[in-house]
């Protein structure tokens, strides 16, 4: 704007921080592996070890705000992190007669996973505050830090619920405490409870996996099931946030919020209902983790071939087949397989097991034909 006539002067201004030393990841692998066919082939053995070492971490990294521009991230080379672990494979295969046959096949993978190494000048990787509102409710809920795995959960450890008075004086201070708020553990031992006292709290990554397959013939049918499980991993519910919290009351609440601590229902893991949560009890905490392994059977498909004589000169069969036909877990959300969401910037690749109310997978059913010339 010039003098008393206003004017609009065009400019430019930075959209995106360049890197001029950023480079590819480079990744180190070592496998040693045994395979054996025993009795004729029909019963196969696999083991594999592996050592993954990936160097020079590709991570959006906040800048200060002096930087000026829209953007105020830069993608760099950060960490080392390793992977390691087993896998093993059973199958066995056997034609009983002319009329039966069957297959079983069996697969188990334990995979451990670090970061081992940071820049002096960060101590350690997490999803960038300007974005934490739209993925994780404007909470911290996970960081990656060396020696841990990941997108470990962190914050604060709930142990528990006060039932009396005389249980929030005895407890270090807890600023807003009162008889059926959330407890928490003083980490440092300062005799205070604070934001010094957040810990890593839970791990997305499973301590193994397991895929079972089976599959029988009896003449002209067919049978196939196949079995998928994760044991050791947990999730951080997210939808408790919005659900469990009255002072957040613009929302919809979980059904177990009727099982909330009154004086006279005191045997719950549920806080009282607060209009002001003064306790902060909707803080980052273990309250929000969960463990979800689980045993889905996600296919299942059962096949007629009919005979020659009907079919004449064409293979025809028909099937029928159900997807995600049941999942048993103790996790109480929607979907305890959970993973990685689907963002591509901010380091929201770093937000791994974090339920905000995903959609479950659909329960299918299928009846379909075969048809071969």
């Amino acid at each position: 704007m010039t003098g008393r006539s206003p004017s609009v002067q065009q400019g430019f201004t930075e959209t995106r921080n360049a890197n001029s030393g950023l480079k590819w990841e480079t990744t180190t692998q070592i496998n040693i592996g045994l395979d054996m066919a025993l009795l004729e082939n029909n019963l196969i053995l696999g083991a594999d070890y592996f050592y993954k070492k990936t160097k020079d971490l590709l991570v959006e990294r906040p800048l200060p705000p002096a930087v000026g521009g829209t953007n105020q991230t830069l993608w760099d080379n950060v960490g080392e992190m390793e992977n390691s672990g087993f896998e093993f494979l059973l199958a066995y295969q056997d034609e009983i007669n002319t009329d039966f046959s069957f297959h079983v096949d069996l697969n188990f993978a334990a995979i451990q996973n670090k970061l081992t190494s940071l820049p002096e000048d960060i101590d350690f990787l997490s999803i960038p505050g300007s974005v934490l509102h739209t993925t994780n409710f404007d909470q911290e809920v996970s960081r990656s830090d060396v020696g841990q795995p990941i997108a470990s959960f962190y914050g604060h450890d709930a142990i528990g619920i006060f039932q009396t008075q005389e249980e929030v004086s005895a407890h270090a201070e807890q600023p807003g405490a009162q008889p059926g708020d959330l407890r928490f553990r003083d980490i440092n031992e300062d005799g205070v409870i604070n934001d010094e006292d957040r810990t890593f709290i839970g791990s997305p990554h499973p301590d193994f996996t397991y895929g079972l397959t089976v599959g029988a013939n009896f003449k002209a049918f067919d049978l196939s099931l196949f079995f998928f499980g994760s044991q050791g991993n947990e999730v951080y519910d997210l939808t408790r946030y919005y659900g469990d919290f009255f002072n957040l009351s613009a929302y919809n609440k979980q059904e177990r919020t009727m099982d909330a601590w009154t004086p006279d229902n005191t045997d719950t893991s549920v806080p009282r209902l607060s209009l002001d949560d003064n306790n902060r009890n909707a803080r980052p905490s273990s309250y929000y983790v969960q463990d979800a392994s689980f045993l889905k059977l996600k296919n299942l498909q059962l096949g007629y071939t009919l005979p020659a004589s009907v079919s004449e000169q064409l293979d025809l069969r028909v099937y029928f087949q159900v997807q995600n036909l049941f999942t048993f877990t103790p996790y109480e959300g929607m979907d305890p397989e959970v993973g990685l969401q689907n963002y591509s910037s901010d380091n929201r690749n770093l937000d791994i097991g974090v339920d905000r109310g995903i959609y479950p997978p659909s329960r299918t059913f299928q009846l379909g034909i075969n048809l071969g010339l």
